[in-house]
């Protein structure tokens, strides 16, 4: 299977389904954002499915815990962005193969550092969530949006993305999304 350019390489992991990437060099280009479905691996099937859940800015120097915060923006200068690196955090969401056999249970395969991380394209998104033409979010049950706040408007922003590529499923997305926010809001 061929992939697109990489947009980040797989540096490290949180748990079993959460990893933490390394933006590479020029990957703006690829047009990336929160929520958006990721491929990772390296060629070899099955590839990881993933979608960016977060980003965060450290210092070139060394790894801050946190998104680099900027306490007064008078002195924010152009010159911190280009003394820091973006890394993403990606949530697992299952498994796809070259032959279009898609599982969204938790994967057994863990990336490798290094991996490459891509985004997959519109083809590989409908199928990875369309399986006998039914819609499959089962992934969303493994998301708390209870206390997962980055994790509810990563789900949020990739529902949207699914409403343009999968149309006829819209309506379902739409009932998907409002109970998510809904519960978050509650935080039942």
């Amino acid at each position: 299977m061929v992939h697109p350019p990489a947009i980040a390489k797989i540096i490290g992991s949180t748990d079993h389904s959460s990893y933490i990437s390394s933006e590479v060099e020029n990957a703006e280009d690829q047009h990336w954002k929160i929520g958006s479905f990721v491929g990772i691996g390296d060629g070899s099937e099955p590839i990881m499915v993933g979608m960016i859940v977060s980003s965060r800015l450290v210092p070139e120097d060394g790894f801050a815990p946190g998104p680099l915060q900027v306490q007064d923006l008078s002195l924010f200068s152009p010159e911190l962005l280009s003394a820091a690196h973006r890394l993403l955090v990606i949530r697992g969401l299952g498994v796809f193969s070259e032959s279009r056999t898609a599982s969204q249970e938790t994967s057994s395969r863990s990336p490798e550092l290094h991996d490459p991380v891509f985004l997959l394209t519109n083809e590989q998104i409908r199928e990875f969530h369309l399986q006998g033409g039914r819609l499959n979010l089962s992934y969303l049950s493994r998301i708390d949006p209870r206390g997962d706040s980055e994790a509810v408007d990563a789900i949020v922003s990739g529902l949207r993305t699914l409403k343009t590529i999968i149309p006829e499923k819209a309506a379902v997305m739409d009932l998907m999304t409002q109970e998510m926010e809904w519960n978050h809001r509650m935080k039942l």
